[in-house]
């Protein structure tokens, strides 16, 4: 079995915005009775929070599968590696417009998240099986899993 490092930022950053939504709508609105206003700032909070555990991040190859799956382990991906005919792997340049900077992207501030990293995994036909969100993967474990999954 090979465990291939999570790179833990982006959970925690996720993580931390949700805990940040949920304590600052209980601090500012906890002495009103009304639930409706609660609900805004809890509401988002705890999609964020969910957003941070059910994010696929953990990556193992174990007994011939590549399997993606998420903090909770809720419904894994299991991909046979003799499935795999195709790995496709997509680094591109992020351009500096303000659209595309948004509050994670500025507390991530790295040369691994200047560049969204995609493994896009094919399988017979050219059918796309699943693609691997490759920055929630340390840098060498990324490397070491593009080498494993093509051979």
């Amino acid at each position: 079995m090979i465990k291939f490092k999570s790179d833990d930022r982006l959970f925690i950053a996720t993580l931390t915005w949700g805990l940040i939504i949920v304590v600052l709508g209980y601090v500012a609105l906890k002495h009103y009775e009304v639930s409706l206003f609660t609900c805004f700032w809890l509401l988002p909070g705890l999609f964020f929070i969910a957003i941070a555990f059910l994010k696929r991040e953990i990556v193992i190859i174990d007994n011939g599968f590549l399997i993606i799956k998420n903090r909770i382990n809720i419904l894994p991906k299991r991909i046979r590696l003799d499935e795999i005919k195709k790995v496709k792997v997509l680094e591109q340049g992020n351009s500096n417009l303000a659209s595309n900077q948004g509050l994670l992207h500025l507390i991530l501030w790295d040369k691994k998240f200047t560049r969204p990293k995609d493994i896009k995994i094919f399988g017979a036909n050219k059918v796309k099986l699943f693609t691997i969100d490759a920055r929630a993967i340390d840098n060498a474990a990324y490397l070491q899993l593009i080498q494993r999954i093509k051979k």
